[in-house]
């Protein structure tokens, strides 16, 4: 480790004012770009949000009070009242293929599908058709850098059932 004392680590004011300009106008360069990409108009791209929380939530912290656009955000959801006017919250959803089956394979993996998953003996694997994220991804991704990100925060080794395939 560098003792802060030492010189090692200077730096030439007119450097220093170089690196640290050119740093702040990155930001703002990224900013703009997609304004710039729609021409100036000030639209911006229709994102898509899809949570999975496989324990489940209490849907009362999550649900809207109210229907249509007559709606109060809950707690939860709060933070995006100034997008209420372009959020869509859908409650009530079921997939009716996932009943039944094996346990919770059978009811978290076609979650996006809406197909009924089978165990398999390797590579059989199939989900059944494009997930209702994809789909979305090929509609509305066009004006987005990233027309889809998959987001995952649990390690994909998580018990003794790693080598169970299901489709």
């Amino acid at each position: 480790m560098a003792n802060i004392q030492t010189n090692r680590w200077h730096l030439q004011r007119r450097t220093f004012l170089k690196g640290i300009g050119a740093t702040l106008a990155l930001p703002a360069l990224e900013a703009m770009r997609p304004v710039m990409a729609a021409g100036g108009s000030g639209s911006h791209p229709i994102r898509m949000a899809m949570l999975y929380m496989p324990n489940g939530v209490r849907p009362d912290r999550w649900t809207p009070e109210g229907s249509g656009d007559k709606f109060k955000l809950s707690p939860i959801l709060s933070p995006l009242e100034a997008h209420r006017d372009d959020i869509l919250v859908m409650t009530g959803l079921q997939n009716k293929n996932s009943f039944g089956g094996d346990g919770h394979y059978v009811k978290t993996g076609g979650w996006l599908t809406g197909t009924t998953i089978t165990k398999t003996t390797g590579s059989d694997i199939n989900a059944g058709g494009v997930s209702m994220d994809q789909l979305a991804a090929q509609q509305i991704g066009q004006t987005c850098k990233l027309p889809s990100l998959e987001l995952g925060t649990e390690s994909v080794v998580s018990g003794i059932d790693t080598n169970v395939n299901y489709t």
